[in-house]
């Protein structure tokens, strides 16, 4: 489900639109195997929906757990682990709305063409988690006659940005349409909505 949150005309021709994707993937689940995370006990949530490439984790899981460990010997396992392989990795709480609710995860990463773990979970995993995902659409007026002749018009996609994790799309989508769709800034207006 992709919700409208606004739309901005850069010109009578052209238009930026705007939209919540509230459908949008955990980040987590992306292809690849450069991301590995775990659901770390006490979480009130599915292992299943947040483990992603978790057989070493799982493993060692099982043998902290063997060894009478708890989650802050799971959690030094991990790291040592983690470490000796070169990764990025962090322990990262999504908190929902009431004290129960809240998912505490394991995360870890290659860095190589990306970014840490905590800053990938900062930026992408805690937008996602609180909705702010988007995609945004650049549209090109078409002006058409319909059979009695009016003139009547039409916006058509000419391309897309999708997955767009933003805290703050007001101050942004001007840079981001910008630089994505090749839009010079001058022509882009003020954010109104």
């Amino acid at each position: 489900m992709i919700m409208t949150d606004y739309t901005f005309n850069p010109s009578d021709v052209y238009r930026v639109s705007v939209e919540r994707d509230m459908s949008a993937e955990c980040p987590i689940s992306r292809p690849g195997k450069d991301i590995e995370c775990y659901l770390l006990p006490g979480s009130n949530a599915s292992i299943d929906y947040y483990a992603r490439n978790a057989d070493d984790i799982i493993e060692i899981a099982g043998i902290v757990s063997d060894m009478g460990g708890g989650t802050d010997e799971l959690v030094g396992a991990l790291d040592k682990h983690y470490d000796r392989r070169g990764w990025s990795h962090c322990v990262y709480t999504l908190a929902g709305r009431c004290q129960s609710d809240y998912v505490r995860l394991y995360v870890a990463m290659r860095t190589e063409g990306y970014c840490d773990a905590e800053t990938f979970c900062r930026n992408n995993l805690q937008s996602w988690w609180d909705g702010d995902v988007y995609v945004m659409t650049l549209e090109r007026r078409r002006e058409w006659r319909d059979s009695d002749g009016n003139v009547m018009y039409t916006w058509d996609d000419l391309d897309a940005l999708c997955g767009v994790y933003s805290r703050d799309i007001d101050a942004e989508w001007r840079d981001l349409a910008g630089e994505y769709f090749a839009i010079p800034p001058d022509i882009l207006p003020n954010v109104t909505r």
